[in-house]
């Protein structure tokens, strides 16, 4: 190569980053018209992960969650029993500690926790008269970590659903949240199966989030395995054991040897809630949430999940791309590191929640008890 061509070349390679550090900041500037355009929706969401912070402090393939509850043993033994907010389980592991006057590790100032380790005010455990009791159960995205109480999606629905004019008799609604943050399934069929009969539900509204179906779904069994705490429920009992999986196995083998009954086990998980349901002559309706990951890994995690539901002839509810439409997702999450949804997160997806539920004349009816056109439209709330 020439002396001449030699400083081409090295010009040409010194032009090249500010050219793509130009074309970067060009297409942020049109980011949010590319991505509404087929076309140019995937450059515009690549343009949205570069820029946000989450990468830097969950950049593992597993994500926010999975990153945030399974770093290492100790870091997780100080998240499950180290706060003033958790006490010990034999099964659940953790469980909220009763009597809190506010949960201010979660950074809510106003959100108490009952006589019965659950979110809110005490509940009677008789039913009061002419009342319809929604049991909601869920992990920290319907528990409403990071904001108060009354500003969670699970407290908007209940307001929405008691706005029925006084023209148009209607039950009052109670919703009972037996919401846990990092609770996995198994853990939610727990609290199904054992808490939640005892108030009387006419329905059981289970509401999966990422963490509940993709990775990070067998940290709770992992747990148990290592732990050689008793599984307690014959069907995990016998995966487990086809799977041949032993205490003695590292967390990373016990995963490679749950993972291909993921599937199964979501499913078993769910029919068992189910059937607690039929058993006590209530409804049972599922809703995918999603949290405000970057791009499309929200939607992408829920893979296979309607098609699993449906499978099952479930009554479900998908929410899982109600944020599809906004690129830039800061505005309706904690923050640009906590992909939980902020307040405005929260009245986005009741918004969604009861729009769907509205339309959907068998759900619709399975909740509410009454047809739909008996209570008022879904436009949005306040």
């Amino acid at each position: 190569m020439t002396a001449t061509a030699k400083v081409r070349y090295s010009s040409l390679a010194a032009l090249l980053p500010a050219a793509a550090i130009i074309l970067l900041l060009a297409l942020k500037v049109f980011a949010n018209q590319l991505y509404s355009t087929s076309i140019g929706r995937f450059p515009a969401m690549m343009v949205e992960v570069m820029r946000s912070r989450t990468l830097l402090y969950f950049w593992s393939p597993s994500g926010y969650y999975e990153d945030l509850f399974n770093s290492n043993r100790t870091s997780r033994e100080q998240i499950l029993f180290g706060s003033t907010t958790f006490v010990r389980d034999a099964f659940r592991l953790r469980r909220l500690r009763p009597n809190l006057t506010n949960v201010t590790d979660w950074k809510a100032t106003d959100t108490p926790v009952n006589q019965f380790g659950y979110i809110g005010p005490d509940w009677s455990i008789t039913k009061p008269l002419d009342t319809r009791r929604v049991a909601v159960l869920g992990d920290s995205v319907p528990e409403g970590y990071g904001v108060n109480m009354n500003q969670g999606f699970v407290y908007l629905l209940a307001n929405r659903l008691n706005e029925a004019p006084a023209s148009q008799p209607s039950p009052q609604f109670e919703v009972l949240n037996f919401s846990v943050s990092g609770y996995e399934l198994t853990q939610m069929m727990d609290v199904a199966a054992r808490d939640t009969p005892q108030f009387h539900p006419d329905v059981y509204m289970v509401i999966l989030t990422e963490l509940s179906v993709h990775r990070g779904w067998d940290s709770h069994l992992v747990y148990l395995i290592k732990s050689g705490i008793d599984l307690r429920y014959d069907f995990l009992r016998d995966v487990v054991r086809r799977a041949d999986a032993r205490q003695t196995d590292s967390e990373a083998v016990l995963s490679a040897k749950l993972a291909p009954y993921r599937m199964e086990i979501i499913r078993k998980s769910l029919l068992e809630m189910k059937q607690t349901a039929d058993q006590h002559g209530a409804q049972f309706i599922i809703v995918l949430a999603p949290t405000l990951e970057d791009a499309d890994i929200a939607r992408r995690r829920f893979a296979g999940i309607p098609e699993l539901l449906s499978s099952m002839n479930v009554g479900f509810i998908d929410l899982s791309d109600i944020f599809m439409p906004m690129l830039d997702r800061e505005s309706v999450r904690q923050s640009r590191t906590d992909v939980h949804p902020n307040i405005a997160g929260h009245r986005m997806i009741c918004d969604a929640l009861f729009a769907q539920l509205h339309a959907n004349h068998d759900l619709w009816t399975q909740l509410t008890g009454v047809a739909s056109s008996r209570f008022p439209d879904a436009s949005p709330s306040q």
